[in-house]
């Protein structure tokens, strides 16, 4: 260790970039305070962060720490930690120098789905030609259809992201399962040969590499060039746990910079050297596992990791993660906690506590509803903030769900599945009405959507809406497509007329009305004809069905809209469904499948 700490660790309690920043315009990296950098020095700096939304919020935590005064920020790079990063590797990453500009491009996932979807369905069809039982046809091992295929497809791409994450082979599958079993393992391993045969070589005639394994190799070559053409200034990881091993590289180097220091996120310094080794050994599922496992790596003494300078935490709080610290200590030391309790302030420990609550809901709808009450009555409550930090990505939608109808937009940090956003609900809607043939369900689940427009004014498109509802839906209705609905509103207006449907709602529609409803109905049939059309193409490719999808959805959300300084009587070829960042997604969503046309499977 140099006179300067090497490693530090910022605990939790602690905003942890707002930490860093603050210790960084403080000079603690650098040698005291008589050294803190300028508006200009600090662009001498070079931070290497987990993550893209961490590398947006440093810039934000310095603007505050500094005051709001100007100053040139320092070099800040994600090293792409977390999964939702790697397609930021696949468009550069800005880490490895050189070598990255000579490193072949990342296959998109897009492209990679279809390819493995294609081999899953040779392989399935190789299979089904080997096999001559009777076995029925879902009790068939392999893919039956190209959905199937898919699902199969998803499943191997994550095990290859599992596989290269972690750095291993799996030459040796074949000898995992004892002989007596031999006969049910083998039909794994021939799928999975798609993996360990086949797959590098379909990756090499693409002249790509996969995500991850670009992702490695960026690492590596970033921790070769802090080795050899190391940084003039000050080097700081922070926030790195250490989960993928590639990373583990990166601080070694950054370790042996006389420059460097590594900044650990939320590290148990209360946990002894044996308890460090206990859970490394023997307890993968504790919180400190990948943290011990990063500092028996990097060969440091767990003493020598000090709190990062700054403000530290209140008392209560400090006791409150000396209690769960306690809690979650592995089994075979639980004795300690007799002297833990010898020992500890229980006044202290109670006021860590106090604030704590317990909530048993009855359903996860009443959970959601809770958790966004006492989020909205934080946001109500001057200077006061509020996380939900939670694992269950259902729970974290049904709050931010909830929230969103009080008005209030919350910063979902693990962002929102394009099927999840607006736009990507409505695709869903637009393909579920079609391939429901306008069942009444899936037809006003769609009609009733923000976005539908057909071209005309929101209270328009919602009135007709609603009279094609009373009008066909509101009785017993055996239609088909929207020929059966056409005659339905016919067979409506017509038993009105006779006064053999007396329901106020019907009664009640004006003439408007009715030809609102089948102005809406032809509206459909034109903005559903790219896939109207394809009903009968038995050939047609995943491409040519996902044009069709996306022209359909872009008719259906047309505003009719006059643009701004057009001819008269012009109407904007305007759609919202592709509008702001979720509608940017869905675009390029349909262009990486175009992108991608080569590889897509027939759909017949």
């Amino acid at each position: 260790m140099s006179a300067l700490r090497k490693v530090y660790t910022v605990s939790p309690g602690r905003p942890f970039l707002q930490a860093l920043a603050t210790a960084i315009l403080d000079g603690h990296f650098v040698g005291g305070a008589q050294f803190k950098p300028d508006a200009i020095g600090l662009s001498q700096y070079t931070l290497l962060l987990p993550t893209r939304r961490a590398t947006r919020t440093l810039g934000a935590a310095f603007l505050d720490a500094s005051g709001g005064r100007a100053m040139l920020l320092p070099k800040i790079r994600a090293i792409s930690e977390g999964q939702e990063d790697l397609g930021l590797l696949m468009r550069g990453a800005g880490l490895g120098g050189a070598a990255e500009l000579e490193m072949a491009p990342a296959i998109g996932s897009i492209e990679r789905q279809l390819l493995l979807t294609q081999l899953v369905m040779k392989w399935s069809a190789a299979l089904r030609a080997q096999d001559d039982s009777d076995m029925d046809v879902g009790a068939r091992p392999g893919a039956e259809t190209p959905a199937q295929a898919a699902a199969l497809a998803k499943e191997l791409a994550q095990l290859m992201d599992v596989v290269e994450t972690e750095g291993v082979s799996l030459a040796g599958l074949k000898d995992l399962v004892p002989e007596e079993f031999a006969s049910h393992w083998s039909a794994t391993i021939e799928f999975l040969k798609i993996v360990v045969d086949i797959w590098p070589v379909v990756l090499k005639g693409e002249g790509k590499l996969s995500a991850v394994e670009r992702r490695n190799l960026l690492l590596k070559a970033e921790a070769e060039r802090l080795r050899t053409l190391p940084p003039s200034g000050p080097v700081i990881v922070a926030g790195v746990s250490g989960s993928i091993p590639a990373t583990v590289d990166v601080l070694k180097a950054v370790a042996a910079l006389p420059n460097g220091t590594i900044v650990l996120p939320g590290f148990d310094r209360s946990l002894t050297a044996q308890s460090l080794k206990l859970i490394r050994e023997a307890h993968p599922e504790h919180p400190q596992f990948g943290l011990a496992k990063l500092i028996e790596a990097l060969g440091v003494v767990p003493g020598e990791i000090e709190e990062l300078p700054g403000d530290v935490p209140d008392a209560a709080l400090g006791a409150r993660r000396s209690l769960m610290s306690e809690a979650m200590r592995p089994a075979s030391e639980t004795e300690r906690w007799h002297d833990f309790v010898a020992h500890s302030d229980a006044a202290a420990m109670a006021a860590g506590v106090s604030n704590l609550a317990l909530i048993e809901a009855p359903t996860a709808q009443d959970e959601a509803e809770v958790v966004a009450l006492i989020l909205r009555e934080a946001i109500e409550t001057p200077g006061q903030t509020a996380a939900l930090v939670s694992p269950d990505r259902n729970l974290a939608r049904r709050v931010t769900a909830r929230l969103e109808t009080m008005g209030l937009q919350v910063d979902d940090s693990a962002g929102r599945p394009l099927a999840k956003t607006p736009p990507g609900a409505f695709l869903n809607l637009v393909i579920d009405a079609w391939a429901e043939d306008f069942e009444p369900r899936a037809l006003m689940a769609l009609l009733k959507h923000p976005l539908l427009r057909l071209g005309l004014p929101v209270a328009v498109v919602r009135r007709a809406a609603r009279a094609l509802e009373v009008a066909a839906f509101r009785t017993l209705y055996l239609g088909r497509g929207l020929d059966g609905i056409t005659l339905a509103l016919d067979q409506a207006k017509t038993e009105v007329g006779e006064k053999r449907r007396r329901q106020r709602a019907v009664v009640r529609l004006w003439e408007p009305d009715w030809a609102a409803a089948h102005d809406v109905v032809t509206r459909l049939r034109v903005a559903y004809q790219p896939l109207l059309a394809l009903a009968r193409d038995t050939e047609a490719s995943l491409v040519v069905w996902a044009d069709a999808h996306a022209a359909a959805g872009d008719a259906l959300a047309r505003t009719g809209e006059i643009v701004a300084g057009a001819e008269p009587g012009q109407v904007a070829e305007i759609s919202k469904l592709w509008h702001e960042e979720a509608g940017e997604d869905a675009r390029q969503f349909f262009d990486d499948v175009q992108a991608a046309s080569a590889m897509a499977p027939q759909l017949a």
